[in-house]
């Protein structure tokens, strides 16, 4: 994340100082690197639409690293733990998958329960294996899938309020670098 905001950064001043300063340079420089991101992002949109079975294939693989970690790492690493508790509380899932991830995991080992995310009464005692089964809470990958699903109108239509914008840009930055 600190990468990706140290390149719009980056981007922001080449095309402020290429405009402010009239620099030619800095605007073909500018123009080339936005126009390369447009570009990428296109491919990418297209090749998510038409290949299902290739995104499907590496959010798979994804998904796996994922779960691994879970059962590597929860409970043991503050930020890990932390991230994920937000995402359970926030889209009232459990796991990755299901209670399952947490199965053989270092935090059931040490505290014979699973995370209470998964056993939505709050039972006093703690959520244990039985009571996360029986819950049947959604994992957070269906959740955040659902999610987006509804919210697909919404997202496509900032998607193509940033491709506009970008083509702006692009076609401004062009103008200002032959003038």
């Amino acid at each position: 994340m600190i990468a990706v905001g140290g390149v719009i950064a980056f981007m922001g001043f080449l095309g402020c100082c290429g405009a402010c300063c009239e620099n030619k340079c800095l605007l073909k420089i500018f123009f080339n690197i936005i126009f390369i991101v447009f570009v990428v992002e296109v491919i990418a949109a297209v090749l998510l639409l038409l290949d299902r079975p290739g995104a499907e294939n590496f959010l798979e693989k994804i998904s796996n690293k994922v779960a691994k970690s879970i059962k590597d790492t929860y409970g043991q690493n503050d930020i890990i733990t932390r991230a994920w508790n937000e995402t359970m509380t926030l889209m009232e899932c459990c796991g990755l998958n299901n209670y399952t991830d947490f199965t053989d995991s270092e935090f059931v080992r040490k505290t014979s329960l699973y995370p209470n995310f998964c056993c939505p009464d709050k039972q006093s005692q703690g959520c244990k294996l039985n009571s996360a089964k029986s819950a049947g809470v959604t994992g957070c990958f269906k959740a955040v899938v659902k999610w987006v699903a509804s919210k697909a109108t919404l997202l496509g239509g900032m998607a193509v309020s940033v491709a506009v914008i970008q083509v702006a840009v692009i076609i401004a930055s062009r103008k200002l670098s032959n003038s």
